[in-house]
């Protein structure tokens, strides 16, 4: 993130880490939503989902 700030790029604030529930979410074909330790990774993207909307709008 560090290096592409530098350069000017545009970057999120936030991150999407990296949790076991995706894997989960995966194998049983299901949305992350639908799995056991959903809710952190869930905030994640609805966090990025948020700045998405943020920059379009304005």
């Amino acid at each position: 993130m560090e290096a592409l700030t530098a350069q000017g790029y545009p970057v999120f604030s936030c991150g999407i880490r990296f949790y076991k529930a995706y894997k989960d979410a995966v194998t049983l074909g299901v949305p992350v939503y639908k799995v056991r330790g959903r809710k952190v990774p869930w905030r994640d993207w609805a966090e990025v989902k948020n700045e998405v909307i943020q920059a379009i709008q304005g």
